[in-house]
């Protein structure tokens, strides 16, 4: 119970992360390969990064949004 409870308040402070994340970036989208990752991430200060798996059928609802 505690669990689904602390489970459900970080999905939430993720989601506002996000929505904090893209109005900062705009269209500052970048795409991350393994022969770049290192170099963006030393590049930028701050970055919001989404891991995914592009069979899943949550992530692929996300799609759209990015």
């Amino acid at each position: 119970m505690i669990l689904s409870i602390l489970i459900m308040k970080m999905q939430g402070l993720f989601l506002v992360l996000l929505g904090v994340a893209s109005t900062l970036a705009s269209n500052s989208v970048l795409q991350l390969t393994a022969g770049n990752f290192d170099l963006t991430v030393q590049e930028h200060a701050f970055l919001v990064v989404e891991f995914y798996a592009p069979l899943c059928g949550h992530y692929k609802t996300l799609a759209p949004e990015w």
